[in-house]
């Protein structure tokens, strides 16, 4: 989604993957689930397996 608004579209099953804390913060007050990209030019950033950040954002999701 490309929006300054982006918290319009938080609700309890959606997650926000954003390099910026406070467009994290504002989705987090509006329901949605959050993970903060380390580094927005770089796919993975060699800090942990791709593995790893796939079953946290599940967890996340899914409420585990």
């Amino acid at each position: 989604m490309i929006s300054r608004y982006k918290e319009m579209a938080a609700s309890p099953k959606s997650i926000l993957i954003d390099d910026t804390y406070s467009n994290l913060e504002r989705f987090e007050s509006y329901g949605g689930h959050t993970f903060l990209w380390p580094d927005q030019f770089r796919m993975i950033d060699g800090d942990e397996p791709f593995e790893d950040v796939y079953s946290k954002l599940e967890k996340k999701i899914l409420g585990m």
